[in-house]
C-alpha cells in the first residue's frame, strides 16, 4: 500500500493497518454520523421496525475496518476513503433490506398482537380460557414446594433470591427447576 501520512486518508489508513485505536476512533467519529444519515435515507418505516441504521452502520464499519487492516484497498483520492465506507453501508443496507423483505419473512406476512386482540376486551377468548385452565390442572398437581418455586421464578426472583426466600441452598433450588423441566415435558 502506498500511504501518505501528509493527509487524513493517509492517517487513517496507517491507523487501521496497525489497528491504533486512537486513530480509529477518530475516522468513526468524523463518518458515523454522516453514514447513518445515508443509511436512514433507504430503510422505510415498515422495515426500521426490523434493524435500524445504528445496526447496519457498525456492520459495515467492522467489514471495512477487517478488510483495511487486511490492506485490501488503494486509495487515488483523499474523499476515496469516506467514499468506500458510505458505499459498503449503502452496500450493508440494501442487502439487509432484501433479507427481510424475501418473502418468508416479508413485511406483508407480519401479525402484530394488536390485529390478533382486542386489547380493550376483559374477558378471555375461549381458547385462552381453556390454555389457562389447562396450565391451572398442571400447577395444582405439583407439590407444595415446587408452585411456590414456579411463583417466585415467574415474579422475576433469580435462583438465589429464590433460595433465600425459601431458605435452602440454590443447587436445591437448580434441582427442583431441573424436575420441574422435566415434569412439565421442557
Amino acid at each position: 500500500m502506498n500511504v501518505d501520512p501528509s493527509n487524513k486518508t493517509g492517517i487513517w489508513q496507517k491507523a487501521f493497518l496497525n489497528r491504533d485505536e486512537d486513530g480509529i476512533a477518530d475516522f468513526w467519529n468524523e463518518h458515523e454520523k454522516r453514514m447513518k444519515a445515508i443509511i436512514k435515507k433507504y430503510i422505510s418505516e415498515p422495515v426500521q421496525k426490523r434493524f435500524s441504521e445504528d445496526d447496519v452502520a457498525q456492520t459495515a464499519f467492522r467489514t471495512f475496518a477487517r478488510r483495511m487492516a487486511a490492506d485490501q484497498f488503494e486509495f487515488s483520492k483523499h474523499d476515496d476513503i469516506s467514499n468506500l465506507l458510505f458505499t459498503i453501508a449503502v452496500n450493508k443496507t440494501r442487502e439487509k433490506i432484501r433479507y427481510h423483505m424475501r418473502h418468508k419473512r416479508g413485511l406483508d406476512r407480519e401479525v402484530y398482537l394488536s390485529r390478533l386482540v382486542d386489547l380493550k376486551e376483559s374477558k378471555p377468548l375461549p381458547e385462552e380460557k381453556e390454555g389457562l385452565e389447562e396450565v391451572m390442572r398442571l400447577l395444582d398437581d405439583l407439590p407444595a414446594n415446587h408452585q411456590r418455586i414456579i411463583e417466585l421464578r415467574l415474579g422475576g426472583l433469580s435462583q438465589a433470591e429464590i433460595a433465600i426466600e425459601l431458605q435452602c441452598s440454590e443447587r436445591t433450588v437448580r434441582r427442583k427447576l431441573a424436575e420441574l423441566k422435566l415434569m412439565l415435558g421442557g
